[in-house]
């Protein structure tokens, strides 16, 4: 979260501009909307619930007839040692978790499952009419991916240590990643077996996660093209 207090300044020695703001690491989403799972981590939830400045460092180049300017971003960093960001909330318990049992979804104090597929409604407002849709088709290609295999590597401790991790674990990293799933299941390059290596897929398995994937997929589709509506009738005149 940014509150508006920025600092701009050129680094001599990086020949470059440093852009440092004052944030803070939204810790009150619900468990499967954060990007990457932090909390599967007590270390690394610490870093981030600890985190209250984001520094942007831009390059120059030249444009030609001596003038310079700013070019894209070059490296981002967060750090624990800016200015507190008044109003944040303070430190809260991390979501449950046991690395060692590999509880991607748990039960919480109220008896529900977490992460829970009924987070679309975080993500979609809640009178798209394709929520229904999506947590039906959901919950069919979950079930795929447990049959296939692709909960194994595909979870938040990156058991293979892959360069990209692409996570499938929740709705949500499901919902942003499935068109990847179905190009990767097409062209046979998952599942990678113990040492890296593509392995074949039984034409039957492979056909029943390719169609659960489309038909979510369909559904994601379907509840976007709602939601591009809806707001293009709000700002019209």
């Amino acid at each position: 979260m940014f509150n508006g207090v920025y600092s701009v300044i050129f680094d001599e020695r990086e020949k470059m501009y440093r852009v440092e703001l004052v944030a803070a690491f939204r810790n009150r989403l619900a468990p499967g909307q954060f990007p990457y799972p932090f909390w599967h981590d007590e270390n690394k939830w610490a870093l981030y619930q600890g985190a209250n400045q984001l520094t942007m460092w831009f390059g120059l180049k030249n444009s030609g007839q001596g003038k310079i300017s700013t070019e894209h971003i070059k490296v981002m960093q967060f750090s624990t040692f800016g200015k507190d960001h008044t109003g944040i909330p303070t430190a809260i318990t991390k979501p449950e978790f046991t690395a060692e049992q590999k509880q991607w979804m748990w039960t919480d104090s109220a008896g529900k499952t977490q992460p829970a597929v009924t987070l679309f409604d975080n993500l979609y407002s809640a009178n798209n009419p394709n929520l229904k849709k999506l947590d039906t088709t959901y919950r069919a290609v979950a079930l795929e991916l447990r049959n296939a295999e692709c909960l194994n590597c595909h979870v938040p401790d990156n058991p293979d240590k892959s360069k990209r991790l692409v996570l499938l674990q929740t709705p949500a990293h499901a919902e942003a990643e499935m068109s990847r799933v179905i190009k990767s299941v097409r062209q046979g390059r998952m599942p990678l077996d113990e040492i890296g290596i593509e392995k074949r897929m039984s034409d039957n398995l492979k056909s029943h996660l390719l169609s659960k994937a489309e038909a979510f997929a369909e559904a994601i589709h379907e509840a976007k093209i709602w939601e591009a509506g809806t707001s293009a009738k709000r700002i019209s005149p």
